[in-house]
């Protein structure tokens, strides 16, 4: 289960000047269910609240983060149901450990390994391990787990404030070139594709 930061429905099957933004994403999305009537219910935990609702199929709070307020509680999260019909559970992300309070959380998940910014080699962009070798490297630890397995994982490169990647020049938005709507477009296909790569060596 891969959780995009900061992926907002606009940039898929979005083109300029002919060009897909994210070619990789709208493969997925034309070969799958793809829901695109879909509302953020996040709050004060941002990316946490994300993490909540999609583990937990709950919502999060309107005042503050349920990571923080909440994160010692029993839950039964999607990690617990699976690991209840033997699967092996971990979680992935590029950061630090405590940011969040993953750590705590992720034990009142009942999560068997996190693997955090600690254990990548990758080189830092942004907030933490960029997303190409963060989930290169995390296909390596889960051809190391147990199977069945379920991994939850999130990236992390597409964080505000963005423009991470411009140098690269994936987006041409002409006169929009210099602004923070190109610096999101080019984090976006930069996040697309490690996506695409991280399929490949997936399917490999």
């Amino acid at each position: 289960l891969v959780q995009l930061e900061s992926l907002q429905n606009f940039a898929i099957n979005l083109q300029v000047d002919g060009k897909e933004v994210t070619p990789n994403l709208n493969k997925i999305a034309a070969e799958s269910l793809y829901f695109n009537n879909f509302y953020a219910q996040t709050a004060a935990g941002n990316t946490s609240d994300a993490e909540f609702l999609t583990n937990n199929s709950l919502y999060p709070l309107s005042v503050g983060s349920a990571y923080f307020t909440y994160g010692s509680n029993y839950f039964y999260p999607v990690s617990k149901l699976l690991e209840d019909k033997g699967y092996y559970t971990s979680v992935m992300h590029g950061y630090n450990n405590t940011f969040w309070n993953r750590n705590v959380v992720y034990n009142s998940y009942g999560i068997d390994s996190f693997y955090y910014g600690d254990y990548y080699q990758g080189e830092t962009l942004g907030w933490g391990i960029n997303d190409m070798d963060f989930l290169q490297e995390s296909v390596d630890f889960m051809t190391d787990l147990p199977n069945p397995f379920y991994s939850f994982v999130v990236t992390l490169t597409s964080h505000h404030p963005f423009g991470h990647v411009n140098e690269a020049n994936r987006v041409e938005l002409g006169e929009y070139e210099e602004g923070p709507l190109n610096d999101y477009l080019e984090d976006i296909a930069y996040l697309d594709e490690a996506v695409g790569a991280f399929m490949d060596k997936l399917k490999a």
